[in-house]
């Protein structure tokens, strides 16, 4: 026998949980789910799968967009560094008294003008979301933690509460 811990393939959340034969493992899991076998089906042996869960969904959540006063921009690690670049080169304008103003690329493939106080709002509103987004992972991280038995830790469900 073997332990099991099956998670929804969507969401990453565990659903189910259990011993079976190994040549059964695969069959534990029904449309869009997934088995993995688990050395120790114990709250110690399994706060790191459903914190990996919760890991792997706040970098998405980081990843899918931010929103600002001028839309939901681009925010996967890329963009977060032009973002940043651009809010440097608003400041640096900013500190000389020079004229700033750049047009840029949102999410949706739309355009807004921004002058140097814009793109700083712009650069901080997605500082904020990342920040959101960690913040929420942390809660999860204190939840798993918290945890006493195998149903409180398969009843925390990491999809829940993540900043739009």
């Amino acid at each position: 026998m073997i332990q099991y811990v099956v998670f929804d393939t969507a969401t990453g959340a565990p659903v189910k949980w259990g011993q079976c034969q190994p040549e059964l493992l695969d069959a534990q899991a029904g449309p869009g789910e997934r088995a993995l076998a688990t050395s120790a089906l114990t709250v110690d042996g399994n706060r790191l799968i459903v914190w990996e869960q919760a890991r792997n969904l706040r970098n998405e959540k980081i990843d899918v967009g931010a929103p600002t006063p001028f839309g939901v921009v681009d925010s996967d690690e890329a963009a977060r560094s032009n973002v940043s670049g651009a809010a440097l080169g608003a400041l640096i304008a900013k500190s000389a008294n020079a004229p700033y103003s750049v047009t840029w690329t949102m999410l949706d493939n739309s355009t807004v003008a921004l002058d140097a106080d814009e793109m700083i709002g712009m650069a901080l509103a997605v500082l904020t979301h990342v920040n959101a987004c960690h913040e929420r992972a942390r809660e999860f991280r204190a939840e798993i933690e918290a945890a006493i038995n195998m149903a409180e830790l398969l009843a925390i469900d990491v999809t829940a509460g993540w900043p739009q």
